[in-house]
């Protein structure tokens, strides 16, 4: 039994050793490489007059446009609030984007001709899918029920093409 352990010790401590050899020589496989990604800003803080952007996908369109979707939310901290969608278009692989386009509004109109009059709309969980063959664009995405009772929450699915 002891010669196990003796073994089982002398596995982990290799194990160990090797580990903390990667992540030591891991900084040094970057040096002097061409970076693997260039950061562009897509939406500046408070633009748009929002108090928060919550950035939820991207897709490339057959033409090589990118997509960037995100939520304009009221309050940054409240992810029940209300919240429009949001697009934004770069016609030159992501190093700059054009102007924000609103797909749904929170303005209270899908809530008010459904029997919830005042109500603003929680538009959320965008899911954007690119159709290869004929390029057709899907967009789906959520709409929280207003009542939330008791913790329940009722989700409305939408798409738009």
């Amino acid at each position: 039994m002891g010669h196990n352990r003796k073994r089982n010790y002398l596995r982990i401590m290799k194990m160990r050793s090797l580990f903390c050899l990667v992540v030591l020589l891991f900084p040094c496989l970057s040096m002097g490489a061409e970076p693997f990604f260039e950061e562009s800003l897509v939406w500046d803080y408070k633009e748009g007059g929002y108090d928060t952007h919550h950035v939820y996908g991207f897709a490339v369109t057959k033409q090589g446009t990118v997509l960037a979707f995100s939520e304009g939310r009221e309050k940054a901290k409240d992810d029940s609030g209300p919240k429009d969608k949001l697009l934004k278009r770069s016609t030159d692989s992501g190093r700059t984007w054009g102007k924000e386009i609103v797909i749904e509004r929170m303005d209270g109109s899908y809530w008010n001709a459904h029997g919830h009059p005042g109500v603003k709309e929680t538009w959320t969980n965008c899911a954007p899918v690119v159709d290869k063959v004929t390029g057709d664009i899907f967009y789906f995405y959520a709409l929280n029920d207003p009542d939330k009772k008791a913790g329940q929450r009722v989700t409305r699915v939408f798409y738009k093409k």
